[in-house]
């Protein structure tokens, strides 16, 4: 009995029937707990609906009653790679090719957890694989173009995905894909053709967008893309009106919902606004330049920020009130708007930035932040930021940094608290201050670097710190910069005193130490 209804449950999934399915799943179980491929295929099924704690702990048992199973192994890390675990997932689908290497699956999901947790020669191999004995899967040939994109081997990944696109005609993830890879050759009037497609494709196309206020909503997901792309053209007037798309784009962010209008420009004398960060550090200390300008329309303001800003924000003169975003926010203002609405509610275009420095504050060392005294130049210095994937390309590796610190007539300060494994070994062997242990909140970063000379940095949150504290500061860019330093110039529309050392080629960060060691013996 209990094998004719394992076998109608199996049917029952193969066709798609998984109400009816997950039915007879549990009647089996109901009858046999101990059922190995019930408890592993019922797993499948939660799993495929989106309830993978579940689905993880019904293939655990399975495993563990038939530990000799492959297929229990491969569904085990499917569901775990779902689940968000892709660290536990890796080995055990490891496991599953090297016992089955003809299982084309097997390869493509190994493909996909290898690229999540940053193995990316690994996903390259897996993902070959997979497009070999998968030649007609189109997320295959997807899979094995984003590892290829991490190891910025972009033209091969654009005809990766263009194998993709013609298997899966109808796909706008795919073709979301190929613009990205336009994007890393800087191929910019290709990203921009293949974004409009999109859009079109998407039914998102907004009429008479030039001629008329479009309200945020009207943005489709598929916009914020876009917006990006026009922001790095210097198209701030199309750029930031779209960069709204970004709440229905971005999982993980979401417009803060609270009991008050969201400002849309209204007269502020006499009345409270209450200013949301968002996104990173960098972005909250990059705009936060307009909260005196609402300031000086008569609002009084109150700035929600990360922990770890609140201490360089007490005091500001930008700001009435600063609290922390774990705080309960009394609802005593009468409306509210993310901090990074308002170059699009002040109309910024590329003229009209307010690049007035200093706007940050600028904090006197204390006690736990004096910097000893020293012949030359002191130069504060970030080689890379948060080891997370999008800031790796952004990062320089130290021992190409390094080359920097050789230079006579410098005191180097080493301000960089994300380190990879090895950064801290071969800093003792370079003549540089280490500071990353006192340095608890941006506080005490901006307490440090006020005494310098000179910082000098990757893309990343200190760039924004010392530009906006008016500091003379260099950032060093990859090929494919950000939007907000726009292309091929020497200085940045938003801080007046940083210089920028662009790559001439993708991951070409020697030329650009070079350069910056050009520099710095000009200066000594």
């Amino acid at each position: 009995m209990t094998t004719k209804l394992l076998d109608q449950a199996v049917q029952a999934h193969q066709a798609g029937h998984l109400t009816e399915a997950e039915k007879l799943y549990r009647d089996v179980l109901a009858s046999s707990p101990q059922q190995p491929d019930a408890l592993a295929l019922f797993g499948v099924l939660l799993s495929s609906k989106g309830n993978h704690t579940a689905a993880v702990g019904l293939i655990e048992q399975a495993a563990q009653l038939d530990p000799t199973a492959p297929l229990f192994k491969f569904y085990l890390g499917s569901a775990l790679m779902a689940a968000g675990e892709p660290k536990r997932a890796l080995p055990l689908l490891q496991e599953v090719v090297q016992d089955q290497p003809n299982f084309g699956e097997a390869w493509k999901n190994l493909a996909r957890v290898a690229e999540e947790v940053g193995e990316y020669q690994l996903s390259i191999a897996a993902g070959a694989h997979a497009i070999t004995l998968l030649p007609n899967d189109a997320m295959a040939h997807c899979t094995y173009g984003v590892a290829l994109n991490w190891l910025e081997q972009h033209e091969m990944a654009l005809g990766t995905y263009q194998i993709a696109l013609r298997l899966s005609p109808e796909s706008l993830q795919i073709r979301k894909n190929i613009a990205m890879s336009y994007q890393y050759m800087n191929r910019l009037e290709e990203v921009a053709a293949v974004y409009h497609d999109i859009i079109a494709r998407a039914g998102q196309t907004i009429t008479d967008e030039d001629n008329r206020r479009v309200d945020e909503n009207e943005y489709g997901n598929w916009h914020w893309q876009l917006a990006l792309l026009e922001l790095l053209q210097g198209d701030f007037k199309h750029g930031f009106a779209r960069y709204r798309a970004r709440f229905k784009e971005i999982n993980w962010l979401q417009r803060v919902s609270l009991p008050r209008p969201l400002w849309q420009g209204e007269d502020l004398s006499g009345k409270t606004i209450l200013i949301n960060d968002e996104q990173g550090f960098g972005d909250c200390l990059m705009f936060c330049r307009y909260l005196p300008l609402l300031k000086q329309r008569g609002a009084r303001v109150k700035f929600i920020v990360h922990p770890m800003l609140v201490p360089l924000f007490q005091g500001w003169s930008g700001a009435d009130e600063v609290a922390a975003r774990d705080q309960t926010v009394a609802l005593d203002f009468d409306y509210h708007c993310s901090v990074l609405d308002l170059p699009y509610l002040f109309g910024t275009v590329l003229e009209t930035v307010p690049a007035d420095v200093p706007y940050l504050p600028m904090l006197p060392p204390n006690e736990a932040t004096e910097l000893p005294n020293g012949p030359g130049l002191k130069v504060g210095v970030v080689w890379g930021g948060a080891m997370v994937n999008q800031q790796l390309r952004r990062s320089v590796p130290l021992e190409i940094f390094a080359d920097m610190f050789v230079e006579k007539g410098i005191q180097f300060f080493s301000l960089n608290r994300d380190k990879r494994s090895g950064d801290d070994d071969l800093l003792k062997k370079h003549p540089v201050i280490d500071l990353a242990l006192r340095l608890n909140d941006f506080s005490d970063t901006a307490r440090f670097m006020g005494q310098m000379d000179l910082i000098i940095t990757c893309d990343t949150s200190t760039a924004h710190l010392a530009g906006g504290m008016g500091k003379p500061v260099w950032t060093l860019l990859p090929f494919t910069p950000d939007w907000r330093y726009l292309m091929d110039r020497p200085d940045c529309v938003w801080y007046p005193t940083m210089r920028l050392f662009r790559q001439p080629k993708r991951g070409d960060w020697n030329s650009v130490i070079r350069q910056v060691r050009a520099v710095l013996q000009d200066m000594i």
